[in-house]
């Protein structure tokens, strides 16, 4: 039935054209049959809605795609193509043809318009919730209309501009000599974002400014990340208010140290997804709705905490305190409180009990109802915690294989004329000022030029290290200096500049770097532990805490 479901999931379709509504509730149906039916003979009842089960796992549901809201997502990535590769053979064809006159985020869907179009421009839709601007020289970046303040935010500046300003772009904001901002100017214009906005660094290297999808680190759209974005406008443009959960469902149950069965258990129980007797009169299924331990209404709370049954189960449960129910009302409140019951060392259980002893509970009462087996709760117990140390034993024999060895960087060939250059930053929280330090020796060790200065206005720590590389590479190239290997002791920085993924905040500093590097003859980096970059280090530190400020 798996492969007949999946068989039923047109993904290539979906990827290119907008499926009829008919359609994506037949493929939902198919999805909602399988979930809750044993086999395709036979229709069970679905305890829980569509659309919760579409939630995400954070908000209570498990992460299944809705059909159209997914359709729309896959059908963003076209959109994203056309809008980052409009020089493409399919972006300038489909450009020619339907946007004359307007732009492609905003060109209206005619009548006229094919199938395929109309899908792309569902997909423009949804890009333009979340789609932003990175500055590199600031050309192509309207102040007023795009979305560039924030790299992780939505943010359009307040308007409504006068009438000397509303055609600005963000170069208008920026020192023609230096290429950084005009601080007088971006107060006047933009008093209320100037804060944020000196922290952004553009480019100095006249880099072109680029499109970035702000729900994701890489700035690069994905169809997980608008999919989730489509579903939160869903939520946000419902006339229903926003349900406050202090429930964490990652924590509590999707984190849990337990196995993915026991988890789906959980999830189900705290969801009242379970057949117990008040759930289905709740259902309108005629049923005695007794408890087969002791024929008391058969609820959540009663079957798991109150049943006399369950009670002496939780007495003899090797925990390490006296459980009290007194204060717990829901099958929620139980897991929340169960995070801080520990286990007594004999039982060799490290992991999680709790979830064992509720499946315990839960079986027995199944044997009871469907098998008429008794069994005492001792040993339903016993059960419990030989199975849980027996999942807790496969996993410690999984954890003894031998891991991945961590990826490391290529190494450049040897060579004698190749000069080194070491750089490093030291940057302060609180004044947000950052010290910059680098230092070149030549193939035989000896020291040829060191340098430092302190900038302020630094956003982050790994800004303060692409800054100091920056530099570095600058000296280097005003120095005349053709071969040089340049090594920093950030890894995240050194990965960056190799795989060409840059993050959104250092995108301007990078794209410098990188024209910068068209300048030599040989060009690499690489990461280099804190023992080899001891110099550059002390330069940095010795910057901040004494040197001169440097605007910039």
């Amino acid at each position: 039935m798996l492969k007949s479901v999946l068989s039923a999931i047109p993904t290539y379709t979906m990827s290119c054209f907008p499926l009829p509504v008919g359609l994506c509730n037949q493929i939902q149906s198919a999805l909602t049959r399988f979930w809750w039916d044993a086999n395709s003979s036979e229709r069970k009842m679905c305890w829980i809605a569509w659309d919760s089960l579409a939630e995400h796992k954070d908000d209570g549901g498990l992460g299944v795609r809705d059909i159209q809201d997914f359709n729309t997502a896959m059908l963003a990535k076209n959109a994203w193509r056309i809008l980052t590769a409009p020089d493409s053979l399919l972006a300038r064809l489909l450009l020619g043809k339907y946007c004359h006159n307007t732009s492609f985020l905003s060109t209206p869907c005619v009548s006229s318009a094919s199938h395929g179009w109309r899908g792309i421009t569902a997909g423009c839709r949804l890009l333009n919730l979340y789609l932003g601007r990175v500055i590199g020289n600031g050309s192509m970046t309207k102040v007023w209309s795009d979305s560039w303040i924030s790299t992780t935010s939505h943010i359009l500046p307040i308007g409504p501009p006068t009438e000397s300003c509303r055609d600005l772009y963000v170069s208008d904001l920026l020192t023609r000599e230096s290429r950084q901002w005009n601080q007088a100017l971006v107060e006047t214009v933009l008093p209320e974002f100037a804060s944020q906005i000196l922290l952004l660094r553009p480019s100095i290297q006249n880099a072109e400014d680029f499109y970035c999808w702000q729900r994701t680190k890489s700035s690069i759209y994905s169809v997980k990340s608008g999919y989730y974005a489509l579903r939160e406008d869903h939520r946000n443009t419902s006339l229903q208010a926003p349900q406050i959960n202090p429930f964490d469902w990652q924590k509590h149950v999707w984190k849990k140290e337990t196995s993915p069965k026991l988890k789906l258990f959980l999830w189900r129980l705290c969801r009242g997804a379970l057949p117990l007797g008040a759930n289905l009169q709740n259902r309108g299924i005629a049923t005695p709705g007794s408890c087969p331990h002791c024929n008391a209404h058969e609820t959540t709370m009663h079957l798991f905490m109150e049943c006399p049954f369950a009670q002496q189960l939780w007495e003899l449960a090797p925990f390490g305190q006296q459980l009290e129910f007194s204060n717990v009302t829901s099958a929620p409140e139980l897991l929340m409180a169960s995070s801080s019951w520990i286990c007594l060392p004999p039982t060799g259980i490290t992991s999680d009990l709790v979830s064992w002893l509720l499946w315990g509970i839960w079986n027995a009462r199944n044997l009871l109802v469907f098998e008429n087996r008794a069994i005492p709760a001792k040993r339903s117990m016993e059960i419990a915690i030989g199975a849980a140390r027996e999942w807790l034993l496969a996993q410690n024999q999984a954890a003894t294989l031998p891991k991945q060895a961590p990826p490391r960087f290529d190494q450049p060939p040897s060579r004698l004329d190749i000069t080194l250059c070491n750089s490093d930053a030291a940057w302060s929280a609180s004044s947000m000022q950052a010290g910059l330090g680098w230092h070149f020796v030549d193939d035989q060790a000896s020291a040829l030029e060191q340098g430092s200065c302190v900038l302020q206005r630094v956003s982050s720590p790994l800004m303060a290290e692409a800054l100091a590389m920056r530099e570095a590479v600058t000296e280097a190239k005003r120095t005349s200096l053709l071969k040089v290997w340049f090594r920093t002791d950030s890894l995240e920085l050194a990965r960056a500049l190799n795989s060409k993924s840059y993050p959104v905040e250092l995108y301007g500093v990078l794209m410098d770097i990188k024209l910068l590097s068209l300048s030599f003859n040989f060009f690499f980096v690489s990461f280099v532990g804190r023992e080899h970059n001891v110099l550059a280090d002390s330069l940095a530190k010795s910057a901040l805490s004494t040197g001169s400020v440097r605007l910039y």
